[in-house]
């Protein structure tokens, strides 16, 4: 089987960059072919290791001297339509990224798709075609989200096939 993370930053560091790797390289080890979709790429490999059977990937290159960068990128200046404008990240998604990914998830060959913040998941249930396994991975305590973006998740949950989160509390 084979799986994809949607993940903001896998170059970075944090606990979702970790238990993506984790998670990945667990499910690698059980013989599922595992990739990581980065909406950034911020330098040339990431901080933490990632178990060598996990691909990382990424849909833009955010460095404006490197030479994968697009500066003058289609919808870079419009905001994006489905990422919650609630969602603390939400600044560094646009019309372009949001094109960019529903063209990546309408042509994976993966099987489940895995997205780690509300914004990814929100893409996931509006951007990726139904017969792949949605599901939906919560980083946060519920109340670390604005109340905007808690009142606007249930519509996209509704759409996906599960959703994990980090407490019972939560779910």
């Amino acid at each position: 089987m084979k799986v994809l993370f949607l993940i903001n930053d896998a170059f970075g560091i944090g606990g979702t960059v970790k238990t993506t790797f984790n998670l990945g390289g667990a499910l690698a080890e059980r013989g599922h072919e595992i990739e990581v979709l980065s909406t950034v790429r911020t330098r040339d490999v990431p901080h933490l290791t990632v178990p060598p059977p996990v691909r990382v990937m990424s849909l833009t290159e955010t460095r404006k001297d490197h030479p994968d960068y697009i500066a003058d990128a289609p919808g870079r200046d419009r905001p994006a339509r489905h990422y919650p404008a609630g969602d603390f990240k939400a600044g560094a998604y646009n019309a372009w990224i949001e094109e960019r990914y529903r063209r990546y998830l309408a042509g994976t060959d993966a099987d489940v798709v895995i997205a780690t913040r509300p914004g990814l998941i929100a893409y996931l249930a509006r951007l990726a075609p139904g017969h792949l396994v949605r599901i939906g991975q919560e980083h946060l305590v519920r109340g670390q989200h604005k109340a905007a973006l808690r009142k606007q998740m249930p519509g996209h949950l509704r759409r996906i096939d599960a959703f994990v989160t980090v407490s019972q509390r939560d779910a």
